[in-house]
């Protein structure tokens, strides 16, 4: 009989561990299949509300009928609660990684780094609980274009073209806390945090750049031409982490893939040039479509921050 008391407390407190954990949803990338877009959800509403998205869900937990938070929700409450959560198992913490270092742009060739960093401070209250969320978010990344070979002309392309070595790197975090207090003064913190890191590992993939004089305004079209049935991606890991009341859930890990920056082309030079120096083209946010996945609410945040390139050719009729 002793033994079965055992059993059945074991039961009751492993119900009562599930039931008392909040769980935040995954959301799951693929650039590949829809590049930036999926990568641009936002995580906050736009009346200013509290993150509802999987991430950063705030979702009550669940009450069993013996639970003394059922009938006491008091310091009594938050003690059984700590004392609770000190027997659940506590996982390693998600580390939020430095930024890369930025190269000096090749000297044939292109580079693009997209920066931008944002954040949200929202307040809201409802039915006597007043929910606090705060989201930091950062998203770096430099992508390069390096020229592999002499100009060349290929049948039924118009104008030289350039063979590339396509490389990129970047990290970024968000980083969403949602705390919550009752009227009575029972509180509740939630974490949402997610880290993103990507890199061509296996080496630089191979693409192409032409370039051509368009007689009719002597300008240099330069454009993009990507090799036929090649899609330019950079593996990627995506970590996930949340943390209810200081108890860690473990880290979860999900594989995805990056996508080659496209804003960077066409453009055009003056026809007298043979050399290009030193081009510089800057994107804001809202051209560097779906690099943040933040939209603070009016006056409740901000989000700064785009795209900067840097070119150097050399421009061969």
């Amino acid at each position: 009989m002793r033994r079965a008391g055992k059993m059945v407390g074991a039961v009751l407190l492993g119900g009562l561990i599930a039931a008392c954990s909040a769980t935040d949803g995954v959301e799951k990338r693929d650039a590949a299949t829809n590049p930036p877009t999926q990568i641009a959800e936002a995580a906050a509403p736009g009346d200013g509300s509290p993150s509802t998205t999987e991430e950063g869900d705030v979702s009550s937990r669940l009450v069993l009928p013996d639970d003394p938070c059922r009938y006491n929700p008091g310091m009594r409450c938050r003690a059984y609660r700590d004392r609770l959560a000190s027997k659940l198992p506590t996982g390693t913490g998600l580390m939020v990684p430095a930024p890369p270092q930025v190269p000096p742009p090749p000297s044939n060739g292109g580079q693009c780094v997209i920066d931008i960093t944002g954040q949200i401070n929202d307040t809201v209250t409802s039915q006597g609980t007043t929910t606090v969320t705060r989201i930091v978010y950062r998203h770096t990344e430099i992508q390069r274009w390096e020229v592999s070979g002499p100009p060349r002309q290929e049948p039924g392309i118009v104008g030289k073209v350039y063979s590339m070595q396509w490389s990129t790197i970047g990290n970024g975090s968000k980083d969403q806390t949602n705390s919550s207090t009752a009227s009575s003064g029972q509180s509740h913190t939630d974490r949402y945090l997610r880290v993103w890191d990507f890199r061509n590992g296996g080496g630089p993939l191979t693409t192409r750049l032409t370039v051509f004089l368009r007689t009719s305004d002597n300008q240099w079209v330069i454009n993009h031409a990507n090799l036929p049935n090649v899609v330019m991606v950079a593996p990627l890991t995506d970590q996930q982490q949340h943390t209810g009341d200081g108890v860690m859930d473990p880290i979860r890990s999900m594989p995805g893939q990056w996508p080659e920056f496209p804003a960077s082309f066409p453009w055009t030079e003056s026809g007298n040039l043979t050399q290009v120096v030193n081009r510089m083209q800057s994107f804001p946010i809202g051209v560097a479509n779906g690099y943040a996945q933040i939209a603070p609410p009016a006056g409740k945040g901000s989000l700064t921050g785009g795209a900067q390139c840097v070119w150097n050719l050399k421009l061969v009729p």
